[in-house]
């Protein structure tokens, strides 16, 4: 199956939203195995994830727009 995520809190929040968006990608790195994963960001990354953490099955793709017209789309 193949999945979308919206990852852009998991790389520019540091808490909140941002640390529960990255429990997430670290628990689907380390059980998932059959999906493939997208995942979506806006803006620039303010934080950087290591390799382990994020799916094996996994592409990035950074939105050309910035995250404000993200917010209100």
């Amino acid at each position: 199956m193949r999945m979308v995520i919206d990852a852009t809190a998991a790389v520019r929040q540091q808490a909140g939203v941002g640390r529960f968006a990255r429990g997430v990608l670290a628990g689907l790195a380390a059980t998932d195995r059959q999906n493939h994963y997208s995942l979506v960001t806006t803006g620039r990354a303010r934080i950087s994830l290591a390799p382990d953490a994020v799916p094996d099955r996994s592409r990035w793709l950074r939105l050309p727009i910035s995250e404000r017209v993200a917010r209100i789309a």
